[in-house]
């Protein structure tokens, strides 16, 4: 059993097919979620500009518009 893993990771590598998981359309999903609560979060906070939060997400400042003004229309 203890050398199962290592045969199985054997047998995964010489497979002939491979998955990049960040094209996948569900793990896209993922990101951009992940950035729109980072973003939102960072605006909550306050202490930061759009454009410095846009830099630090890897956004446009017009994505961070945009959060901006969903957060206002949620409250």
């Amino acid at each position: 059993m203890r050398n199962l893993t290592k045969e199985t990771q054997k047998q995964v590598q010489d497979m002939g097919l491979t998955y990049n998981i960040e094209q996948d359309y569900l793990y896209q999903q993922g990101v951009e979620k992940g950035k729109k609560e980072l973003i939102s979060e960072m605006l909550k906070d306050g202490t930061l500009t759009g454009d410095k939060i846009a830099s630090l997400a890897k956004v446009s400042v017009e994505y961070v518009k945009q959060v901006a003004k969903e957060l206002k229309e949620q409250k």
